[in-house]
Order: C-alpha cells, then structure tokens, then sequence
C-alpha cells in the first residue's frame, strides 16, 4: 500500500484509525474540518472529545449529526491552533488541508463569520510558520 500511495506527488489523508500508512515520498496533507465535528470525528479524535456546547451553533443539514461550530468564538479558534493542530500533525505530515470552510457561504451569513475564518488562518500561521498549508472551500 504504502508504495502505491509514493506514485503521488500530494495526499490528503484524514486521520481515522491507527492503522493508517503514512507514505514518505509525496506531500502528505492531514485533513482537518474547523469549522464542523461530525459524529465520526466526535468519537475518534481526541481533541474535540471535550467540545464546549455553546461552541455548537447549529446542525449541518446535510450531515445529519455533523455540528457546525462557532468560528467567531475565540476559544474554539484556540482548542484549533493549540490542540487540534498538534493531534492531527502526531499522527504524520507535512501540513494541513482546511476544509468546511464553505459553511460561511452555505449555513452562515455575516462578516463577522468571515473576519473570524481570516483571524484563524492568520492565527494558525503565526503559530506554525512553516506548515503547508491548504484551504478548502475558502467561502
């Protein structure tokens, strides 16, 4: 398996079970939503096992059970930058590929949800300078 995934020059994996091969030649990119917790997530990563429920703002309706979080909250911002970067990049890497940004444009409205997504981005590359980062659906 894990020669078949050296054929490419970039992967996203995203992070579900121990067993996970993490190929040595490509770009390797962890997969890691900020702005949802799905149910799947909930139970495996550790790091959003304990989840402030005012964070929660509302039901992503197309995944049932997939809570769309509250990215204006300056604690849920920090849970990101200071747990849940450092869990996901433990378990292999070379960066990061940000998704569920396109929440902003599907579930939420206001520029205050925007400022928060830009302050996150900004946040996360003071902190981690030199970490590749991807985003996905920027809004």
């Amino acid at each position: 398996m894990r020669s078949q995934l050296n054929s490419y020059d970039l992967l996203v994996l995203g992070y579900m079970d121990k067993r996970q091969v993490i190929p040595h030649q490509p770009i390797v990119l962890q997969y890691l939503a900020v702005m949802e917790a799905s149910p799947t997530a909930r139970q495996y990563y550790d790091w959003l096992k304990q989840v402030d429920p005012t964070w929660h703002v509302a039901d992503n309706p197309d995944y049932p059970g997939t809570w769309i979080m509250d990215i204006r909250q300056p604690a849920w911002r920090d849970k990101i930058i200071k747990e849940a970067i450092p869990w996901t990049l433990s378990h292999g890497g070379n960066g990061l590929m940000l998704d569920t940004f396109g929440d902003l444009d599907l579930y939420v409205y206001g520029n205050d949800w925007l400022q928060a997504a830009a302050l996150l981005v900004r946040d996360i590359r003071a902190a981690y300078p030199d970490l590749l980062l991807v985003i996905n659906e920027p809004g």
